[in-house]
């Protein structure tokens, strides 16, 4: 075969997708949100080393490792003192095992209507090794006024982290588009859509709502979760704000896409 047959070859249509391939990659996301009362008081009484920390948090589908906050409000040490130190901490879930993970960290404070005020974003490489088994990557030096400013009308500070992350990427599938885009599928009922459609339509045994630019769409945890892996992840945590009051807020969307 000489070349010109080569390439005519390649670039037949059925031979070209045939030999196709695709790669999906998912990046996973974690949130937490933490409100921490008298916070004033605390910023002007909190030594240096003084330090709160939230509960631990972790992705069923990165289940090795573990995540929290931590936040200085006198400063992580006495260099840092007139500062605040607020830090994501990931720790391995078990002693024996090493864990290096890369990710982007987002920190926000809300004020009382939920918008940010101050926002960080950094990317960080986390590794955790035995018998430590810990790492932190943040903010050292807030200054004091700058996060006063951050405070809302009952005196509580509310810290919003939002985290992105890869899963084991050695272990990522490569499937053949050709086998995808012939995979038996199974028909469904123009009326199983359509009693979906009507489910949708007037909320029925709605337990969640989507919130977007002032409107509320009732929906079902169920069903964002069995097709999103973000919404899975967000109602599997109960001390989540969208768990526990069952709402979902999503900016920067207009509500004609959401809906």
């Amino acid at each position: 075969m000489n070349k010109s047959e080569k390439y005519a070859c390649d670039m037949s249509p059925s031979t070209y997708t045939k030999n196709s391939y695709i790669t999906p990659v998912d990046a996973l996301h974690l949130s937490q949100q933490w409100k921490i009362e008298n916070f004033t008081t605390l910023v002007k009484l909190a030594l240096p080393g003084n330090c709160l920390r939230t509960g631990l948090f972790r992705h069923p589908q990165l289940p090795e490792a573990f995540w929290q906050l931590c936040l200085y409000p006198g400063g992580k040490r006495a260099e840092n003192a007139n500062n605040v130190s607020l830090f994501l901490k990931m720790s391995s879930t078990s002693p024996t095992k090493e864990v290096r993970i890369k990710v982007e960290y987002r920190f926000h404070f809300l004020n009382d209507k939920e918008v940010a005020l101050f926002s960080n974003v950094n990317v960080g490489e986390f590794h955790a090794k035995p018998p430590k088994g810990g790492h932190s990557w943040g903010l050292r030096n807030i200054p004091k006024q700058k996060i006063l400013n951050c405070v809302r009308d009952d005196g509580s500070l509310v810290i919003s982290c939002h985290i992105e992350l890869l899963p084991d990427i050695n272990r990522t599938q490569c499937y053949n588009s050709w086998k995808l885009l012939n995979t038996n599928a199974r028909t469904v009922s123009g009326d199983f859509i359509k009693r979906q459609l009507a489910a949708f339509d007037d909320g029925f045994m709605a337990d969640c709502v989507l919130e977007c630019s002032g409107k509320q769409i009732p929906v079902n945890k169920f069903v964002l979760s069995a097709h999103s892996e973000v919404f899975k992840a967000m109602f599997s945590y109960d001390q989540l704000i969208e768990s526990t009051e069952k709402k979902v807020i999503i900016e920067d969307a207009e509500y004609e896409a959401v809906s």
